[in-house]
């Protein structure tokens, strides 16, 4: 269906009786929709609006049974050369009236695709209080932004169903897939909580963003609507593409499948990723270097992107090194920076956050280095710290450029007992870890056949009096008699320590042995 008018043009589903807006500020949607939109296989492959100024506001609008290739559920076209304002309000987009999904998601429809050529207009996906608030649920691609017009996208859900509580995912939220001269000025999420998008589950990506100039501010990643509990989302938070001078600040991710950020071309820079909470997710809270299931270890002096031939994310700026801890009511950390000044501008921001695993869970403040060299930073934490407490730290040059987060070399090694062991006996398998920082060792360490990369048991690290420090254990099953390699890997990805290289650190191997042990009955004889 297509509709085109050469005057402003207004479809509101609200002006039907007992049709009601949504009225919560956050938290899930409790309006009541009355028009549903459903978009069959017979030959109708979108809804197609092109105006001067439209207002698309109080419909839910889904497929029926989708086509095998691309399908619209909207698209939104303006008059070339205009300048328009447009209002996408109040709408479910991939899900029926009740704001729940209907068959199965396949991956190539379309909720919204807003695709206008040269256009110097502006769109509001949302972003006008919470009547008009839209639901993206359900899809291959939830918003499919494809336009040069400013854009502004907040208030909504992604993910989910339309109480926010439940996941209902999209393959992509949303997709901004044109390069920076298209786009001039796309920010998804805002200051106000009223403004932040609240992302529930997505396959591949929440976010996956090629133009220039965005920011991505105050929105959560996999988390209900009221916060309160984590979504299963197997994707990405944020995956950034040639991306240059865009900001990720101030957003919340939890319990992701993949990276919170993650940068998968090596020509994106001058990114500020700044002020981010992120924790539980398989990947890292920053990556700026897209090797699979390694950190980028700092390069002496810091040419690395920004010498020809090495290019890297962010021009591969360099972490902060913390060499000293004194926690307290008044901390104090002892950092290093080497970051020449011909291959990275100063003065260069410094944060810092507490964490438990390898990602930037609570801010605690940020520190200005005007010069590469040692550096101190005194502080009053706004959480407790401890002799216990682990703290990892960004660097984000004048230019924008930030690092990956901080972390530490560590060296295992495993004891096992008792040795021989009898074929009815299990083994305990030890684990020391030592870090070269000031912080004692966290995570799971996964005991494995080292020759065929089993798993046989798992050790949670647990501090120790000693400084930088921590052991843990666990048991191995009674087995035939038999002889293993065994080793330990500590998962780089869930905790913020690794080996030298950025991989996750694994132990010297060792033997363990089980032998036959003697039958003898209770009178004596064999």
């Amino acid at each position: 269906a297509q509709t085109f008018s050469t005057d402003p043009l207004v479809i509101d589903g609200y002006t039907q009786p007992g049709a009601l807006p949504n009225t919560n500020v956050s938290g899930g949607l409790n309006g009541t929709l009355l028009i549903e939109l459903v978009i069959d296989n017979t030959g109708c492959k979108q809804q197609l609006f092109r105006s001067l100024d439209l207002t698309l506001r109080g419909l839910a609008m889904r497929f029926d049974t989708p086509l095998a290739n691309a399908n619209f559920l909207a698209r939104l076209l303006s008059n070339p050369g205009t300048a328009g304002i447009h209002r996408i309000e109040g709408n479910y987009f991939g899900t029926n009236a009740a704001g729940s999904p209907v068959g199965n998601t396949i991956i190539d429809t379309v909720g919204l695709t807003i695709d206008n050529g040269r256009n110097n207009g502006t769109i509001f996906v949302g972003c006008g209080g919470p009547a008009t608030r839209n639901l993206f649920s359900h899809l291959g691609t939830g918003l499919n932004y494809n336009s040069v017009m400013n854009g502004e996208i907040c208030g909504n859900l992604f993910g989910s169903n339309a109480a926010g509580l439940a996941g209902v995912p999209n393959h992509v939220s949303i997709a901004a897939p044109q390069s920076a001269e298209r786009v001039r000025a796309l920010t998804i999420g805002g200051v106000e909580v009223a403004q932040r998008n609240v992302f529930g589950a997505a396959t591949l990506t929440h976010v996956d963003l090629v133009p220039s100039y965005t920011l991505i501010r105050n929105n959560w990643f996999g988390l209900t609507a009221n916060g309160a509990s984590q979504i299963s989302s197997p994707g990405i938070g944020v995956r950034l593409q040639s991306v240059v001078e865009s900001q990720v600040l101030f957003n919340t991710f939890r319990g992701l499948g993949g990276s919170s950020v993650a940068f998968i071309s090596t020509t994106s820079a001058r990114n500020r990723i700044l002020d981010n909470s992120s924790a539980g997710s398989a990947g890292f809270a920053i990556d700026n270097a897209p090797i699979a299931g390694a950190r980028r270890p700092n390069d002496a002096g810091d040419p690395d992107g920004t010498t020809p031939g090495s290019f890297v994310a962010n021009q591969g700026q360099n972490f902060p090194v913390i060499s000293g801890y004194t926690p307290g009511a008044s901390t104090t950390l002892n950092y290093s920076i080497d970051t020449l000044p011909i291959h990275g501008a100063y003065p260069i921001r410094m944060q810092f956050f507490r964490t438990l695993d390898d990602e930037t869970e609570t801010f605690l403040g940020e520190h200005s280095a005007p010069a590469p060299g040692n550096h101190s930073y005194t502080f009053n934490p706004p959480v407790s710290l401890d002799g216990d407490s682990i703290v990892v730290a960004t660097a984000t040059d004048a230019d924008g450029n930030t690092s990956e987060v901080s972390f530490y070399p560590v060296s295992l090694s495993l004891s096992a007992s008792p040795q021989p062991a009898l074929d009815n006996q299990p083994v305990t398998i030890s684990v020391s870890a030592v870090s070269t920082g000031p912080f004692k060792p966290r995570g799971p360490v996964v005991i494995r056949n080292a020759v065929t990369e089993a798993v046989l048991c798992t050790a949670n690290l647990a501090p120790t009096a000693t400084v930088a420090t921590s052991v843990g254990s666990c048991q191995i099953p009674a087995r035939p008699p038999v002889s293993l390699q065994v080793d330990g890997r500590l998962n780089t990805s869930q905790s913020a320590f690794a080996g030298s290289n950025g991989f996750s650190a694994i132990s010297p191997r060792i033997s363990v042995t089980w032998v036959l042990s003697e039958n003898i009955f209770a009178n004596g004889f064999e």
